[in-house]
């Protein structure tokens, strides 16, 4: 799980955090637990264009760290999610074959996984000696070996034309339903604001009867007045705030990559996963960049950490908002004192 865009910089320590060694229940080296993570977050968030069941990720996850990995045939959860997977992206390369079976011979899911490994530009391709021996030989993988040719299944499953179909589809309904629950908001917030200015003339009226028709003194009116204003004030901020989230650009939904919380000044990670522990989140600290060794570690935050994480991102949110705001004023001041000299 990588990330090279660092627009969400933020420049304070973040807390220590706890070393995870623990995800989904299941125990595991720190150098397996950003596959282990990947592996999640690819399922939570794609697994419905897959027929991922819930809890089958956990479950191919838990296999394979149990050493099960193909010993159980065709019945092997490892084996049955790596068809899944390569089914899919035999489709992509245009291949009319078979299914795939987990059994050995011409159409094992091994072929198509040393195929797949032989095509792309990994780092894994030393791992098709052992595949070439069939299931006997993959299973001389550890299982951390197997854990990474998974998450690289995962993340080869996303540049397939399929998977960009399905994201451009459900990012068009996502953009839509946005549309119309604000609309829907910002009409009942404009009926709410002419039903003030209507009060206010009934108020007035019912004042008057009153007094017997006598006109009414400066403080009754003012008083009447200040209090219909504050409620059409309410509504009419109601109203502004929900013009706000007419979406003017694409905006995210959740069949997008994950995209990270922050960067502090190291260049470590945090990410808020939905595939983690109901969206916790995690911060992930960065060794030197190796194509074979990970070097990276992964913490995991309480409760109390993780409010004075948002704290201080809140806070560098709002800056950045001033920030851009200012400059927007001092570029409009230039035009228009350029404009004056010309």
């Amino acid at each position: 799980m990588k990330h090279k865009d660092q627009n969400n910089n933020l420049d304070f320590k973040l807390p220590q955090g706890t070393e995870m060694t623990n995800v989904a229940g299941i125990d595991l080296s720190p150098k397996d637990v950003g596959n282990a993570l990947q592996i999640l977050e690819f399922c939570a968030t794609f697994g419905e264009i897959l027929g991922v069941k819930k809890g089958q990720a956990e479950s191919v996850i838990r296999d394979i760290m149990g050493g099960r990995g193909t010993r159980r045939g065709k019945y092997s959860t490892v084996v049955q999610f790596h068809i899944q997977l390569l089914t899919l992206l035999q489709k992509d390369f245009g291949e009319e074959t078979p299914s795939l079976s987990a059994s050995e011979g011409k159409h094992c899911w091994l072929n198509a996984l040393k195929s797949c490994l032989l095509e792309s530009e990994c780092h894994l391709k030393d791992f098709v000696k052992c595949i070439n021996e069939g299931n006997n030989g993959y299973n001389t993988l550890d299982c951390s070996q197997k854990l990474r040719l998974l998450a690289f299944l995962c993340d080869e499953t996303l540049g397939t034309m399929e998977v960009k179909s399905w994201i451009e589809d459900q990012n068009f309904k996502f953009i839509e339903k946005q549309k119309e629950e604000a609309k829907a908001k910002l009409a009942a917030t404009q009926g709410k604001e002419k039903m003030m200015k209507q009060k206010l003339q009934d108020e007035i009226a019912k004042a008057l009867l009153t007094n017997n028709g006598a006109p009414l003194t400066m403080l009754e009116h003012q008083s009447i007045v200040s209090k219909i204003k504050a409620e059409a004030s309410k509504a009419h901020a109601d109203m502004v705030e929900t013009m706000g989230l007419v979406p003017r650009r694409k905006q995210r939904s959740d069949a997008m990559r994950t995209e990270p919380v922050l960067v502090d000044a190291k260049g470590n990670i945090c990410w808020r996963l939905k595939g983690y522990n109901n969206s916790q989140m995690v911060l992930q600290v960065c060794g030197p960049e190796d194509p074979v060794t990970c070097n990276e570690k992964w913490f995991s935050f309480n409760a109390e950490e993780e409010k004075l994480i948002e704290k201080h991102l809140h806070l560098f949110r709002v800056k950045r908002t001033k920030r851009n705001k200012d400059g927007a004023v001092h570029e409009m001041e230039a035009v228009d004192s350029h404009s004056k000299l010309s």
